[in-house]
């Protein structure tokens, strides 16, 4: 019995041709000479119309949205119809109560310099 490898000695791949990297590369050369060059993506742009006109368009666009929609579709009612208001003169208690913050007190803060401490 013959071994794996005895076998596959048969099928090697052969080499490539001898002048197989002279010819690619001046092929690559002569494809490159004649393509006169890359173009940045900015030059591109510029230079292309279909772009400079969906430029204008979209800056168009945003202006005309901006006009129309800054003027207002019906007048502010007036300050004191106004819903969000309440409706005594004096701020909602709850909500003063919520939002107050309780003074410092410098004996619950011992750290704390001894020019702050006015209140007993």
């Amino acid at each position: 019995m013959t071994s794996s490898d005895a076998l596959f000695e048969r099928f090697q791949t052969p080499p490539p041709p001898a002048d197989l990297r002279a010819r690619s590369l001046t092929a690559a050369r002569l494809a490159m000479a004649r393509s006169g060059g890359r173009v940045d993506l900015w030059t591109r742009l510029s230079e292309s119309l279909a772009a400079r006109l969906a430029w204008a368009a979209a800056v168009g666009g945003l202006v005309l949205a901006h006009v129309i929609l800054s003027f207002p579709t019906q007048p502010a009612p007036p300050l004191r119809e106004s819903p969000l208001l309440l409706a005594g003169a004096a701020p909602d208690p709850e909500l003063a109560a919520t939002v107050t913050l309780p003074r410092l007190r410098s004996g619950r803060l011992p750290q704390l310099d001894a020019s702050i401490r006015s209140e007993p």
